[in-house]
């Protein structure tokens, strides 16, 4: 519809307003596209939305929540059964290895390293009595004077003091030892010390690797002053620990 102008109007004036009313009409259209073509941000209620300069700096979407999934059975498999048993079986078998096990190490350690005897002889009394319990090492063969060695003599192992070492010499005179030509104060000797009867003849030079050993109870002791120098190689061990018969 063609508006007719008004008669107010001069006739340049209503031609330029003819070109402007489209071009006014126009313009709403297009803010409109533009709005409408920008993303609106959420905002609070109560406080205008605004729209970003730059719509790329908008923060993504948030993803769909995903769905309840429904619970997933435990994964079962055919385990294979033990050894030992279950149960009671199995916690008395598991004890018997480990006593078993013990045992052996016991074994192994008083077989090659450790040795064990009971005396029967009151040679070393006091120091030793008779039925005391007498722990030795095997690989300790290195011997000072007072250590207690364990030999064996026609069968019967014995508990012996050494007294003298490779190159002393040892006498026995008047009731006394002599080595190296010094009297040998022997605070827990409570007897003489004799010679023998024997084929032993004194003053003896101890030969290298030799020792010459006597029993604490000089009267009556079965020791060098019959058997003479003994060699560092067939003794047993070197005493390491003593157990008393009426500890046990």
């Amino acid at each position: 519809m063609t508006q007719s102008p008004s008669p107010n109007l001069r006739p340049g004036a209503a031609a330029h307003a003819q070109v402007t009313a489209p071009a006014a009409a126009a313009a709403p259209a297009a803010a409109g596209t533009a709005a409408s073509a920008a993303p609106v941000l959420a905002s609070p209620a109560g406080v205008p939305a605004s729209v970003p300069d730059n719509p790329a700096a908008m923060p993504p979407a948030a993803s769909p929540r995903p769905a309840t999934m429904p619970p997933v059975a435990p994964y079962s498999y055919n385990a294979r059964p033990s050894l030992l048993g279950t149960g009671l079986q199995r916690d008395i078998l598991s004890l018997l290895i480990k006593v078993a096990v013990i045992a052996g190490i016991v074994a192994a350690l008083f077989t090659f390293i450790f040795g064990v005897f009971q005396t029967t002889s009151p040679s070393m009394a006091p120091a030793v009595n008779s039925g005391d319990l007498i722990l030795y090492s095997r690989f300790d063969r290195q011997y000072a004077a007072q250590d207690l060695v364990v030999v064996s003599y026609r069968g019967e192992m014995q508990v012996r003091r050494v007294v003298a070492t490779q190159g002393d010499t040892v006498d026995i005179s008047d009731g006394r030892l002599i080595v190296n030509g010094a009297v040998q104060q022997e605070a827990n000797i409570f007897t003489t010390t004799n010679r023998y009867e024997s084929e032993i003849s004194f003053p003896l030079t101890v030969a290298e690797g030799h020792i010459f050993v006597l029993g604490d109870n000089r009267e009556g002791s079965t020791d060098s002053r019959i058997y003479g120098t003994v060699d560092q190689s067939d003794t047993l061990g070197k005493v390491t620990g003593l157990f008393r018969r009426r500890g046990l």
